[in-house]
């Protein structure tokens, strides 16, 4: 008899470490599943995922030559980010 199949999920950290490939779409399906899964579940990390998203938005508008922002801003909106979770 087989044992039923576990589910993969992933903690908090794992998914800190894989947020920008998760918002760019480089996971494979399953990483991509278990994320999803664990942000039903966590409210600080939907929460971080939401920071980031907006700030990879942020940053891809700041590359346009009109609308650069001073790299140290850049810098402490970063370490802002970082700091959340």
């Amino acid at each position: 008899m087989s044992r039923p199949r576990r589910r993969r999920t992933v903690a908090c950290q794992q998914l800190v470490e894989m947020v920008t490939d998760y918002l760019e779409g480089g996971l494979r399906p399953a990483e991509r599943t278990a994320i999803e899964e664990h942000l039903t579940v966590c409210d600080h990390c939907s929460g971080y995922v939401e920071q980031v998203r907006q700030m990879l938005v942020l940053t891809a508008a700041t590359r346009d030559e009109d609308a650069q922002l001073p790299p140290e801003v850049l810098d402490r909106l970063t370490a802002r980010f970082r700091g959340r979770h």
